[in-house]
């Protein structure tokens, strides 16, 4: 009759040392599955004149209230020297025809300033493609703008400028608040392409994005953060990041 106590004893004994053995596997597996890894590897800048433009709004002569955080261009940036001064161009790459453009807004809709983005051709007359009033969000927070079905399509190899500005002006007075830069579209090899597609989710698709230097796509995919998935968000915190933009300023 005692015997099978025994029995149950020695198995027990047999089995706890292999699960608490496998359960660090498991764990660090699972950690090292969930680590931020989408971070943009920089491009180098188009030919021709560089972009300039403002990442951030603010400082200058318009008439917006003051704010903890400015508006902000979520777009990468590329320093260079120019008489002794360190110059940012504020720029980015796209795959799409018609990439979305992500901002943060402190201003929210209630506010009723007039805010319209503009996308030019960059040519010695440019053109205006598209000038579209925008409206803000509810609250402070995150801005995107997509651009309309009946546009034409951005073509390959070829930049446009693009500028978001929140009017706060009363009787004429000041200028608008703007922030403004490029974009570049590229044509992806097919081979990339085909990576891009094999990814299942957002994150590994964003990747793949975010390797080639594409931004606006990696960024896009990884927006939908909001859906309460700690990972996306985990993500899209470590593409901000990596081009020295600060996501908790953001208050999400």
């Amino acid at each position: 009759m005692s015997s099978l106590p025994l029995c149950l004893v020695v198995l027990l004994t047999a089995i706890v040392p292999q699960a608490a053995l496998a359960q660090p596997v498991s764990l660090k597996q699972s950690q090292k599955a969930r680590s931020p890894k989408v971070r943009l590897k920089l491009p180098k800048l188009p030919l021709g004149d560089p972009p300039g433009g403002r990442r951030r709004g603010g400082g200058g002569r318009d008439t917006c209230p003051e704010v903890g955080v400015p508006l902000t261009a979520l777009v990468p940036v590329t320093p260079r020297s120019r008489n002794g001064k360190v110059i940012e161009d504020v720029w980015g790459l796209t795959a799409s025809e018609k990439p979305n453009f992500w901002f943060y807004s402190p201003y929210p809709q209630g506010d009723r300033f007039k805010t319209y983005f503009v996308l030019r051709q960059k040519n010695k007359h440019g053109d205006t493609i598209a000038r579209l009033p925008i409206q803000l969000p509810s609250r402070p927070g995150l801005l995107k703008v997509t651009l309309p079905e009946k546009m034409s399509a951005l073509q390959i190899d070829r930049s446009y400028y693009w500028a978001l500005s929140i009017d706060c002006r009363e009787a004429g007075k000041g200028v608008p608040l703007t922030v403004e830069g490029m974009v570049h579209r590229v044509n992806l090899p097919d081979t990339v392409k085909q990576q891009v597609a094999a990814e299942v989710s957002p994150i590994g698709k964003a990747q793949q994005y975010a390797e080639q230097g594409i931004w606006f796509e990696a960024l896009d995919l990884l927006s939908s953060y909001e859906q309460n998935d700690p990972n996306l968000k985990a993500n899209w915190e470590a593409l901000l990041r990596s081009v020295d933009l600060d996501p908790t300023q953001f208050g999400l």
